[in-house]
């Protein structure tokens, strides 16, 4: 109490909260968490485009009927900060971007369209993220315009496009992502990456494959090398204290058997 009868106000000695732009910054474990929730955000969107492309339509009135079925619809009720929107929007415009780029079928690029719409439409008024796009994606967009008219006279395309460049929602950029040297920049994708709708625990294993595929590789070649850099010593001198076997005869058969199943593996996943 002051002497003037008012409640003196105790001075804030709290330590303010770091932003979550400085958080996203600084903590690794963000940058995981932000490579999880896009790998699991592609693979919804795969299940939803699949059904989206089942019904045959390219129409938004399936689509929203479809939508208002699916847990895609509150998409941001996890979210409680504002300050994740701009992290939590790209990622989800980057992932879509792959399905225009890369679908192969027609439904599928122009559901990913819609899905574009719909998140963007649904930020908050305050955290307004724009969709990036590079020239040749938005060239892309309006000739989807044009083959919906051309095919079925579906104008909700041309119309949504529309109101998004009247928006002023695109960000024209030089390259698919933005670049940067912030730490937040270092581990997300640089590029639209054609790996849609690809079985991940195929990948997985194909991943796995490929390492050891190289690392026997690389043991093979360092035999070799030891073999020929022996031989050249052998021959320029005449009196060797060998330290050790050098008939590698059976690390030779041996790399190239595995080398063999490694090969018949990949194979096999091919087809």
């Amino acid at each position: 109490m002051s002497r003037h009868g008012a409640i003196s106000k105790k001075p804030n000695t709290a330590k303010s909260k770091p932003s979550l732009y400085k958080y996203c910054e600084d903590k690794p474990e963000f940058h995981e968490y932000r490579l999880k929730f896009e790998a699991a955000f592609q693979e919804d969107c795969e299940f939803f485009l699949k059904d989206y492309m089942k019904r045959k339509s390219l129409g938004v009135a399936v689509f929203t009927k479809l939508l208002k079925e699916s847990f895609l619809k509150t998409i941001f009720a996890s979210q409680e900060l504002t300050e994740e929107f701009p992290y939590f929007a790209d990622s989800c415009f980057f992932i879509l971007r792959k399905f225009i780029k890369y679908g192969k079928k027609l439904n599928i690029q122009v559901g990913a369209f819609y899905l574009i719409y719909f998140i963007y439409s649904r930020q908050p008024d305050k955290s307004i993220i724009k969709i990036q796009l590079s020239y040749p994606e938005f060239a892309h967009l309006k000739e989807l315009a044009r083959r919906l008219i051309d095919i079925s006279n579906e104008r909700a395309f041309d119309f949504i496009l529309f109101t998004l460049i009247t928006e002023e929602a695109f960000q024209f950029v030089a390259t698919e992502r933005s670049l940067g040297l912030d730490p937040r920049f270092v581990k997300q994708e640089i590029e639209l990456n054609d790996d849609i709708f690809e079985d991940k625990s195929m990948k997985a294993t194909k991943r796995l494959l490929e390492e050891a595929y190289s690392d026997t590789q690389k043991m093979s070649e360092l035999a070799q090398e030891r073999k020929k850099a022996m031989k050249a010593y052998k021959e320029q001198s005449d009196n060797i204290i060998p330290l050790g076997p050098l008939d590698i005869s059976n690390f030779e058969k041996t790399t190239k058997a595995t080398n063999d199943f490694v090969k018949e593996l990949q194979l096999t996943i091919q087809k």
